[in-house]
């Protein structure tokens, strides 16, 4: 990726709309997501917290795009869309243990909340996407941690996908490798929340889960993870941030991401601070 290109992909990012829509669901999804936390009294114990089963249909049947699954037994990573916020929610920092009595239940912070509401669509938008792209990996799914953040998984699927997209379904090597290790259903579903790749999903095949047939990327993705390149290769004076971090250190999220795409979307002025001690954190 060569500096001379940064034009052409910098115009075609200057012209995305953003809004609970647009380029992907994202918006809508995640409030959707603070909206189901705040209805109910979702438990949380020393190990942290899940969506109770009883609870996941529900969720999933509310999200603008539901994952049709065919499991016995469903539990929250049976749903790569509801797992994949999750992650998002509790690394945002909105997630707090209400104590009452002996129990503590988790609430949306109400602080929180109130900065968040103030954002626009564009600071909205980015601030959720660093925090899943920097402050969220593999480790936060409770399968271990490899050594790759989200932002190298995705970064390396989205390079791979060919131009014309990636056949998923009947692709042995795609299906049982390349989605469940290398990317992650949760990071796949994200990826199409963030409208940076369509995905064609099809009904669930008997005793199966997510029936993925396609994923391409968008025209909004590809100039996006174009941009990202560049700043990985180019000199960081010339893009500016920290050479230690893919967009730097940060105290707030939306931070060190903010300075990279400022020139791009000046639209985005705010970050949303974040408590010192913010996961799980009791009041």
């Amino acid at each position: 990726m060569t500096k001379d290109k940064l034009p052409n992909i910098v115009g075609k990012l200057r012209g995305q709309v953003f809004d609970e829509d647009q380029p992907g669901t994202i918006l809508r999804d995640f409030q959707t997501l603070l909206d189901f936390v705040s209805e109910c009294n979702l438990k949380f114990s020393e190990y942290g917290a899940t969506i109770p089963t009883n609870l996941l249909a529900e969720l999933n049947h509310r999200l603008t795009n539901p994952i049709d699954i065919d499991f016995k037994r469903k539990i929250q990573k049976s749903y790569p869309n509801i797992n994949g916020l999750w992650i998002l929610l509790w690394a945002t920092g909105f997630l707090v243990a209400d104590v009452q009595g002996k129990k503590a239940v988790l609430k949306i912070d109400e602080k929180m909340l109130e900065s968040w509401e103030e954002l626009n669509a564009v600071e909205r938008y980015f601030i959720l996407m660093e925090t899943w792209l920097v402050y969220t990996s593999n480790e936060s799914t409770g399968r271990g941690h490899l050594g790759l953040g989200s932002f190298s998984k995705v970064s390396m699927f989205m390079s791979s996908l060919p131009d014309k997209g990636l056949q998923v379904a009947g692709n042995s090597e795609v299906e049982g490798h390349m989605i469940p290790y290398r990317i992650e259903a949760h990071n796949l579903a994200m990826l199409g929340m963030f409208g940076l790749v369509s995905i064609d999903s099809g009904p669930a095949n008997p005793g199966e889960g997510w029936n993925i047939i396609r994923v391409k990327r968008t025209a909004f993705g590809e100039a996006l993870f174009d941009l990202f390149r560049m700043r990985l290769y180019m000199p960081v004076a010339t893009m500016g941030g920290s050479g230690e971090q893919p967009f730097g250190g940060a105290t707030a999220r939306g931070e060190s991401l903010r300075e990279f795409l400022h020139p791009v979307f000046p639209e985005w002025k705010n970050t949303l601070e974040i408590p010192a001690i913010h996961i799980g954190r009791v009041r």
